[in-house]
């Protein structure tokens, strides 16, 4: 196994690559992106196998949803992973 040592805005823009061969959608990418810039400040990914496609594949397919504020009642028991600037979408983990 080989380490490597990427920053954060080119591993940010990587994910986000990966994220939009799934979706053209601004909101879904603005919150995905807010997240893994979180994950990246808080180091979440260091020391990690990291499989980009895996990641993102995952989160998009099986472990994150797009939620309106009008529904976000309904996640209440979920991880709200992040928000549009206006609170009107989050990017919830189930």
């Amino acid at each position: 196994m080989a380490l490597v040592n990427i920053d954060n805005d080119t591993l940010l823009k990587m994910l986000i690559d990966r994220l939009q061969f799934w979706t053209d959608d601004n909101i879904t990418i603005e919150l995905f992106a807010k997240m893994y810039s979180n994950y990246l400040n808080d180091r979440l990914f260091n020391n990690i196998d990291f499989d980009i496609n895996k990641i993102v594949d995952n989160d998009f397919i099986n472990n994150c949803i797009v939620v309106y504020k009008s529904n976000i009642e309904d996640y209440s028991n979920y991880t709200i992973e992040s928000s549009t600037d206006d609170n009107n979408y989050y990017l919830i983990r189930y």
